[in-house]
């Protein structure tokens, strides 16, 4: 982004355009649904799926495989990276999502797949990888542009989701999008304690992080939702955030935060609880607590996708409230952009 951001008299980014976009999260999911989709049909019967993603474009396929679960038909992972697995060919469905159209990794993986006669489809809005889609006819999504790419998350899950709907590998988006999209216009009113076991506003849950590092653990099912916290710590909040995995962090690093005889007070743990997975993480939590941690239990209300979805958006706001405790705007990403050139 080349927009100047300004700081205003109260010390906030007035002009900041994430905050806005963080806003038009439940606008993007319902635009997604009215997107053409444009070339070849790409229904076929396929052995397996990859999705081709960095970043904000990748997360949406954790999204939608942790929130579909088994209603996706065959086989899918997502693939960070421009190396392919051996098993891709010919009866592989592979999207390639990039929203910036021009990620190095996922163009590469992307004339990876045609070269190996891999059925092809693409979201993004534009670039490298729009070419390559119109160019060969390709089945695409082409959402609008000029956003960061982890604030067009809404679009590129929905459009995710379509793909996979027309394809016929996965269920119609159309009553799920539609159902959640007024419960999350609803969400953004409030200050979203209910989804907070502690109680706390963003606000405050935001002053409890301060200058420490957020440490994550979700449960499997939750997994993209503590990548995506993760993420937006880390990029909008410009703090430094890890996570993993319940139960694999019960079997390592469970030691380190608890059984370290001088505690690490530069760490503030985050639990996420799932309704089918409450034991074993209601004993981690009496665990974290009795070693002098204070842990920040965030619930998931319900089974359906919007019930991700909230949490999703909880943890957008946080970060901006985080960003703005510590007086950085949360936009620019210079290291990344040091990185690229």
């Amino acid at each position: 982004m080349s927009t100047q951001i300004n700081k205003s008299e109260n010390g906030l980014f007035t002009n900041d355009p994430m905050s806005q976009w963080v806003k038009e999260f439940p606008k993007q999911l319902q635009d997604s649904l009215t997107f053409p989709i444009l070339g070849s049909p790409a229904r076929k019967k396929y052995a397996n799926a990859v999705i081709c993603g960095m970043g904000g474009s990748a997360i949406g396929g954790d999204l939608l495989i942790d929130g579909l679960g088994g209603r996706i038909t065959l086989p899918i992972l997502v693939n960070r990276g421009p190396m392919l697995p051996i098993w891709v060919n010919e009866d592989t469905l592979v999207v390639a999502s990039s929203y910036s159209g021009d990620t190095v990794e996922s163009v590469v993986a992307c004339e990876v797949a045609l070269a190996r006669k891999a059925t092809v489809v693409v979201l993004t809005s534009g670039g490298r990888i729009g070419d390559i889609a119109e160019k060969n006819n390709l089945f695409r999504l082409i959402v609008p542009g000029g956003l960061a790419p982890r604030a067009a998350l809404g679009y590129m899950f929905c459009g995710l989701w379509r793909l996979l709907f027309d394809a016929g590998v996965a269920p119609d988006p159309n009553p799920e999008i539609g159902g959640s999209n007024k419960i999350l216009c609803n969400f953004e009113t409030d200050n979203s304690s209910s989804v907070n076991d502690s109680g706390f506003s963003i606000e405050e849950i935001a002053k409890s992080l301060g200058n420490k590092i957020p440490w994550i653990w979700a449960p499997r099912r939750l997994a993209s939702v503590a990548r995506r916290w993760a993420n937006q710590f880390s990029e909008n909040s410009k703090v430094p955030a890890h996570w993993s995995i319940i139960p694999e962090a019960f079997h390592n690093e469970i030691i380190g935060l608890c059984d370290n005889p001088k505690p690490f007070e530069n760490i503030q743990t985050i639990v996420f609880r799932d309704p089918n997975e409450e034991g074993p993480i209601e004993r981690a939590v009496e665990l974290l607590k009795n070693t002098g941690h204070r842990p920040i239990v965030i619930r998931r209300n319900g089974e359906e996708i919007c019930s991700l979805l909230q949490l999703i958006a909880l943890g957008d706001r946080i970060s901006l409230a985080l960003a703005n405790q510590n007086g950085v705007p949360a936009t620019p990403i210079p290291a990344i952009l040091k990185l690229k050139s």
